[in-house]
């Protein structure tokens, strides 16, 4: 069973799904898997003053796009603020 993710259509590319997963990167790896997205394809950036982690992909299935995003607490930052 995978975790349940925040699902949206996307405001600015119609026709997209947005899967939001927040705090919890293992889901977003679960997801990623059961997408079938590689992991390679996984980019990552910070936000929030390097504060906060943000792992994006997008993959095709069924035909519908979708972008799978991940936001976690970038752990080696706020050791560092500490």
């Amino acid at each position: 069973t995978l975790p349940a993710p925040h699902v949206g259509m996307s405001p600015i590319y119609p026709g997209r799904l947005d899967f939001s997963i927040h705090d919890d990167l293992g889901a977003f790896e679960a997801w990623r898997e059961a997408l079938g997205i590689d992991p390679t394809a996984v980019r990552r950036n910070t936000q929030s003053g390097d504060m906060t982690m943000v792992l994006t992909a997008f993959a095709e299935v069924a035909e519908a796009k979708v972008q799978l995003i991940g936001y976690a607490p970038n752990v080696a930052a706020l050791k560092a603020v500490a």
